[in-house]
């Protein structure tokens, strides 16, 4: 419940939607999962920050590898790519 919260108040960030993702998708809840990774896809990929400070200096290449990943388990839940507004 706190990282939907987090993803919700923080909707330019990408870490929160990113961890509800990994999380969603190990407990089985892969329609969820699939909503949340594209939700963290097109933050990173529109240059939003990761929402911890202390990585902001490194938020590029951390967003890019988020991306990928993100893209990786989309793929491999059947879901060809972001539709997040």
């Amino acid at each position: 419940a706190d990282l939907r919260r987090s993803r919700l108040l923080a909707a330019d960030r990408w870490l929160a939607p990113y961890l509800l993702g990994l999380c969603l998708e190990a407990s089985g809840r892969a329609v969820a999962a699939v909503e949340a990774y594209r939700h963290a896809v097109a933050v990173a990929e529109r240059g939003g920050r990761p929402g911890l400070p202390e990585v902001d200096r490194d938020a590029a290449t951390l967003a890019a590898t988020v991306a990928e990943a993100c893209h990786a388990r989309l793929a491999a839940l059947g879901d060809r790519g972001p539709r997040f507004p």
